[in-house]
């Protein structure tokens, strides 16, 4: 994320950072493609990391804002509009699970901690793009 931070800020017009980025996202799709793992009722499509966590979108379901009410710093309410300076929908997240057979669990860093935080999902962990997480 930071190289790609430091190659779209270097970047001299739009074009040129628009195939930057799409050369990235060609990049992790190559890595990390779009899958289909066995859900609930039916087969869900979802990426799947080196660890074998799936990260599915929610759907309709939107709520992974953080709120200043919360203990948030003005920085992560200001992460959850933009990542590498393009805006999203502020609520959106994924879904986190470990597959069909238990919680996600494990240390995680959260968009302000500098240490990371043991947390159990039931079953899954919302993850924003602003690394708000939310059980």
């Amino acid at each position: 994320m930071r190289d790609l931070q430091t190659k779209l800020a270097s970047q001299r017009d739009v074009s040129t950072a628009d195939f930057t980025l799409k050369a990235a996202v060609k990049q992790f799709e190559a890595r990390y493609p779009l899958v289909l793992v066995e859900g609930p009722k039916r087969l869900q499509p979802c990426y799947l990391d080196d660890h074998n966590v799936e990260y599915h979108t929610p759907g309709k379901a939107l709520h992974g804002l953080p709120h200043a009410t919360d203990g948030h710093p003005v920085s992560c309410i200001l992460g959850a509009y933009r990542r590498l300076g393009a805006p999203f929908n502020t609520a959106f997240h994924y879904d986190c699970r470990k597959g069909r057979r238990g919680n996600l669990k494990g240390q995680f860093f959260t968009c302000h901690e500098v240490e990371a935080v043991p947390m159990e999902g039931d079953p899954h962990i919302n993850i924003a793009p602003n690394d708000f997480i939310r059980i």
